[in-house]
């Protein structure tokens, strides 16, 4: 988790290169991945409370991913797979207060409804979006 952390604080550059655009992406991507792996790892060993410690970090991790203009689709169909796992493994409100964010009912909502989203972008926000409210219940 601190190597995942760091590179998080790595991906926070200003940059016209379309090369470097392109790394951050691809690196924000890898660590994306890395979360989903870890949340389902640990969920189904059944050693989900793990993660509650780093909770906030990767939810601001996310938040300033969702706020770049450069992020591709497929990061942001990643992340909102990401808020879906994190929402099924936490159902009794534990994460409530996270996913309160304004942020994630934007990006649920632009992965379900963007003209420029995929067939499968599409169909993981819906399902996503159902976790959440069930998590946020």
């Amino acid at each position: 988790m601190g190597m995942l952390q760091q590179a998080c604080s790595m991906t926070v550059v200003q940059t016209t290169s379309y090369d470097m655009i392109d790394y951050i992406n691809q690196l924000r991507e890898g660590i994306i991945e890395a979360y989903v792996g870890i949340t389902q790892g640990l969920k189904a060993g059944d050693k989900i409370a793990l993660l509650l410690p780093h909770l906030e970090h990767i939810f601001a991790f996310m938040g300033m991913v969702y706020s770049d203009t450069e992020r591709t689709e497929s990061i942001t169909r990643s992340m909102i797979g990401l808020l879906g796992d994190l929402s099924e493994a936490f159902p009794n409100g534990q994460i409530k207060q996270l996913l309160s964010a304004s942020w994630i009912a934007t990006c649920l909502k632009e992965g379900r409804s963007s003209r420029h989203s995929s067939a499968s972008t599409r169909e993981v926000a819906k399902w996503a979006r159902e976790m959440v409210k069930r998590a946020s219940a």
